[in-house]
C-alpha cells in the first residue's frame, strides 16, 4: 500500500484519492497554493491526511518569505488560504493553530 503522501526533492507529492482504486496517480505540489487546490479537488480525503497536508502546505508557503520580520504575516495569508480549501475540516484548522503557536 502506497502512504498518502511524501516529501520528494523539497516538494509535497499527495496520492490523488480521485483515482483511487483504479490507480495510483500523485500530485506534485511546490506551492501552499497547489496544496490548497489538491485539498479543495477532494484529492486528498480524511480528517487527518488533510491536516498533514496542510502542515506540508504552510511549510511550502512559508519557503516564500522575504524577511524574517515578514514571517508572521506571511503564515496569515497561508494559513487562510489553507483553511478556505476545505473551511469544515477540523484537522486543518488544527494544524494551522499549531503553526501559529511556532511562527
Amino acid at each position: 500500500m502506497e502512504p498518502p503522501l511524501r516529501w520528494v526533492d523539497n516538494g509535497l507529492e499527495l496520492l490523488d484519492q480521485t483515482r483511487l482504486p483504479d490507480g495510483t496517480t500523485w500530485i506534485r505540489c511546490e506551492s501552499a497554493e497547489e496544496v490548497a487546490g489538491a485539498i479543495r479537488r477532494l484529492a486528498v480525503r480524511g480528517a487527518p491526511l488533510i491536516g498533514l497536508a496542510a502542515a506540508y502546505g504552510a511549510v511550502l508557503g512559508m519557503r516564500s518569505i522575504g524577511e524574517p520580520d515578514d514571517a508572521a504575516a506571511r503564515f496569515e495569508q497561508v494559513a487562510r488560504l489553507l483553511a478556505g480549501s476545505r473551511p469544515t475540516a477540523a484537522n486543518l484548522g488544527w494544524a494551522l493553530d499549531r503553526g501559529r503557536e511556532v511562527v
